[in-house]
């Protein structure tokens, strides 16, 4: 399995209140509200307001899965990574 499909498994089964879109084991192969990917690696997440509740794994920003922009803003989520590897633009 790709690294993008492990984290974002990880976070569907861990986090209170994923979109009902999250269907499946591949957020690229499938139509996951606020995941966008090219070429099957997530390059932008945008789920800001959606009234998460969990941990941002490390795993999200390691340099296999890196995504380009982030927005987890207005949710309760807290934060556990250090290192932000490639990502341009983070919104908590």
């Amino acid at each position: 399995m790709h690294q993008n499909s492990t984290v974002m498994s990880t976070l569907k089964h861990e986090w209170e209140n994923t979109p009902s879109t999250w269907v499946g084991a591949d957020p690229c192969g499938g139509n996951w509200e606020g995941i966008s990917c090219d070429n099957s690696r997530v390059i932008s997440i945008h789920l800001g307001r959606n009234r998460f509740s969990g941990t941002i794994p490390d795993e999200l920003f390691s340099s296999d899965m890196t995504p380009i922009h982030v927005l987890l803003h207005d949710n309760n989520l807290t934060e556990a990574f250090l290192h932000l590897g490639l990502v341009q633009s983070l919104r908590l």
